[in-house]
């Protein structure tokens, strides 16, 4: 049964609810009860949706409480080793952000199927605790993101910290090279770190990623031209690519309007 949540008031109805309509600008259609309680939002106390008893949709009310304790944060405590988490926005689903002393640790869609497993990563790698709190770093981050999504910048500029293997921060750090609005594909990209017979492993490896949009994974492809996955969903990865090849021919615009009048400096 698919469900109708509401950005603006972060609760899902079923359809025929006796709740006055939300504007359409406002809303997104989940295929289950289930799919918007991934994704962040309540269920509506009036049409009081229904859940199954799917070990998915148990997981899915943990995320749920979850997501609630980032939204309602305590203050932040000075120290040394904690990884600060909070929920910043975006217009294709709230996102999950990890801060550490010295960077950013971790950014994923909420509702990423393997954010549990990525925060558990996390908690070892910085042999830290993960609380709720909001730091300048997060702020930064969704300034970042929200000029990202404006199309008005393709860069983002954070301090990161996502420590992993050195097979894996090796390709982390080639992804950063792939220029915004270009794509490659797995064999190219297995090709640029060293490793051409290791399609599978650097596939694995961009997988594992825990930096989202700023290490921009999303821009590997399938060879046939296919999207491949994405762990924060394949619609999501084609909306990406979809909107940095906008931005990318707004840029090539400006800078032929720059251009135009200008003397070639062989004529």
């Amino acid at each position: 049964m698919s469900v109708l949540a509401v950005r603006t008031t972060g609760i899902f109805c079923r359809d025929g609810c006796p709740a006055p309509s939300p504007k359409s600008a406002n809303t997104e259609r989940f295929e289950s009860a289930t799919d918007a309680l991934f994704a962040g939002y309540r269920p509506c106390l009036r049409c009081l949706p229904q859940l199954d008893d799917s070990p998915r949709a148990q997981r899915a009310v943990r995320r749920r409480a979850f997501l609630g304790t980032l939204r309602r944060p305590r203050r932040a405590r000075p120290t040394t080793d904690v990884l600060r988490l909070a929920l910043l926005r975006t217009p294709i689903g709230p996102i999950v952000a990890a801060v550490a002393p010295d960077g950013l640790a971790l950014l994923e869609f909420a509702d990423r199927p393997m954010l549990e497993t990525q925060l558990r990563i996390a908690e070892r790698r910085f042999h830290a605790r993960l609380e709720p709190g909001r730091t300048p770093l997060h702020d930064t981050t969704q300034r970042q993101l929200d000029a990202y999504f404006a199309g008005e910048s393709d860069r983002f500029d954070l301090p990161l910290r996502s420590p992993g293997t050195a097979f894996q921060e090796r390709c982390w750090s080639a992804l950063s090279t792939i220029p915004s609005g270009d794509t490659t594909s797995y064999l190219g990209f297995a090709t640029q770190v060293g490793r051409p017979s290791a399609t599978r492993a650097v596939g694995h490896a961009n997988s594992m990623n825990r930096l989202a949009l700023v290490v921009p994974c999303h821009r590997v492809i399938a060879a046939d031209g296919g999207l491949g996955g994405y762990g924060g969903g394949v619609w999501r990865k084609a909306w990406l690519l979809d909107h940095e090849r906008r931005m990318a021919g707004r840029s090539r615009l400006r800078t032929a309007a720059l251009w135009e009048g200008v003397p070639s400096p062989l004529s």
